[in-house]
């Protein structure tokens, strides 16, 4: 009886969990490429020490884990995708934690001799982030 009560138990939990899509990367270089709506020439690098970002495909949640975490909510569907050059791109309206909208671009780079995995894009009015990516 209790192991029929303990199995029910766990059947019932399991179904009732969701299966949840998070990507999981590391972020290895920052690129400001425009602010202010200035390009930036040469582009500002900075090196990271494979700072966390997540990617939650079930809530369209993108969390960049930087010293102040960032937080987009992402249409569920893509305003654009598309592959060329094996570059597998979409692109998303979003807005940020303070409500500002933007365009975020995650690109996935499929050929092996890319020099990353992939990246992303945060392009507001006035200026144009990007983060290039390691699986985590």
């Amino acid at each position: 009886m209790k192991n029929a009560l303990n199995l029910a138990l766990f059947l019932l939990f399991t179904t009732s969990i969701k299966a949840q899509q998070i990507y999981k990367y590391k972020a290895t270089q920052f690129i400001c490429t425009r602010f202010q709506n200035q390009p930036i020439e040469p582009p500002e690098f900075k090196d990271l020490k494979g700072m966390a970002v997540e990617f939650d495909m079930d809530s369209s949640i993108l969390y960049i884990h930087s010293p102040n975490i960032q937080v987009f909510h992402l249409n569920p569907k893509p305003i654009e995708a598309f592959e060329r050059d094996s570059i597998a791109t979409y692109r998303f309206n979003g807005i940020d934690a303070k409500g500002v909208k933007c365009i975020v671009t995650h690109k996935i780079y499929e050929s092996e001799k890319a020099d990353h995995f992939a990246a992303f894009w945060l392009e507001y009015p006035d200026k144009t982030y990007m983060y290039y990516l390691e699986k985590g």
